[in-house]
């Protein structure tokens, strides 16, 4: 797992929005990977709302047969 986040788009806290991609492949860091959204949960970080997301690659066969992140294993 590989945690990011994502240019551009902002959180509700304000922050670029915060990113954990499921993959079985190597990842090199900075790297722009193209990813669909498993699920997003709403936590707070102190006293404002931090917003992750859970995403799995496009690209990586390994990962496709998990539709939701409780089809993966712990």
């Amino acid at each position: 797992m590989i945690h990011g986040f994502v240019p551009r788009i902002s959180g509700q806290e304000g922050d670029p929005l915060d990113v954990l991609v499921i993959s079985m492949a190597d990842i090199v860091p900075l790297t722009l990977v193209g990813c669909r959204i498993m699920d997003l949960m709403r936590m707070a970080d102190n006293v404002a709302p931090d917003d992750n997301c859970y995403l799995c690659p496009l690209a990586d066969p390994s990962v496709q047969r998990f539709q939701d992140i409780v089809n993966v294993p712990e």
